[in-house]
């Protein structure tokens, strides 16, 4: 057991879940890089280690008390948080298909039984005792960050499933965004703590497109939905843009995590936009195409910037949980 006994000293209960997110925005990060760039995986790998050890200590941290889980679940806002795992997990699956695809299927496969395990009974508890003032943005990821296994999935995935998983999220968020809309604007303001949440708004439009564009059935799908998805996505883009300096304000908050994978998911999916608009006959859609390629650079630019940012938080923070213990005699 000794391999194991650097555990005693990582006072993993003082891990924040959030910390997940920011696994999931530096992984998904180094992917949208490699989309981009053409990096040939290496940038997407290398981002993958380095979000690996925040994923594998908010993983330990719930293996050593699963009761924790329990009553984080049970929790509205800290509930809505914990599929973020997975979705960090099903990221990290796509870095590891080219020299281990045996164990990025499986764990690929365990990522998204374990976020609808955690979205059911997320569900449970909020029909059990629903509240109107619960309602965070953060409520978006469980019914909707499953589509990120639609832009991982494995080659042996079957294409019913990735379809049903980007249909519902789509139908999920259509449904939810006015309710959510409506919240923000008429009910009480979202505790100083909980504000960076507000960046997730601009993840499950985005999220979505990128979802559809990754189907085969895209190409039957009209261009007209496609656009205005993007522009809708686009328009929640902008306006976390706009609020991002009050959001990252002040002393040191876990929920910075939850301003960065938004971010990088909306360039990734401007990005697939303009290579599917690059297709098309028309003259206009393939001008339209360069623009899009011109945004999601711009949007890249902004994801990185404020990622380095909430990495350079979070170690500063984390170097406090990963101090050794006091050896006692």
């Amino acid at each position: 057991m000794r391999q194991f006994q650097f555990l005693s000293h990582i006072q993993l209960q003082r891990v924040p879940t959030a910390a997940a997110g920011l696994a999931l925005g530096l992984a998904s990060l180094g992917w949208c890089a490699d989309q981009l760039f053409g990096f040939d995986g290496k940038v997407q790998l290398s981002a993958a280690l380095l979000a690996l050890p925040l994923l594998l200590a908010v993983l330990l941290k719930f293996l050593r008390a699963p009761k924790l889980l329990q009553q984080e679940l049970a929790h509205p806002v800290a509930g809505s948080l914990l599929p973020v795992m997975c979705m960090a997990t099903l990221v990290q699956t796509a870095a590891w298909q080219s020299f281990n695809p045996a164990l990025a299927t499986l764990c690929w496969w365990l990522a998204l039984a374990g976020h609808l395990a955690l979205l059911t009974g997320f569900i449970r508890h909020r029909l059990a005792q629903f509240a109107l003032t619960d309602l965070v943005p953060a409520w978006f990821i469980p019914p909707i960050g499953f589509v990120v296994a639609v832009l991982t999935a494995p080659v042996s995935a079957p294409q019913w499933l990735l379809q049903l998983l980007a249909g519902a999220g789509l139908l999920a968020y259509l449904l939810m965004l006015p309710l959510m809309l409506y919240r923000l604007r008429r009910g009480t303001p979202l505790p100083l703590p909980q504000r960076p949440l507000l960046a997730i708004l601009a993840a499950p439009g985005s999220l979505t497109l990128a979802g559809l564009l990754c189907l085969p059935l895209a190409a039957a799908l009209p261009v007209s939905l496609l656009l205005g998805l993007s522009a809708l996505a686009l328009l929640l883009t902008l306006r976390v843009w706009w609020q991002l300096p009050q959001l990252l304000r002040g002393s040191f908050n876990p929920a910075f995590a939850a301003c960065t994978f938004p971010l990088v998911i909306s360039a990734t999916a401007l990005l697939k936009l303009s290579g599917y608009l690059s297709q098309q006959s028309a003259p206009l859609l393939q001008q339209l195409a360069h623009w899009q390629l011109a945004l999601a650079q711009l949007e890249f630019a902004v994801a990185l910037t404020v990622c380095g940012y909430v990495l350079s938080r979070y170690l500063w923070q984390l170097g406090k949980v990963w101090r050794p213990a006091p050896q006692t005699v």
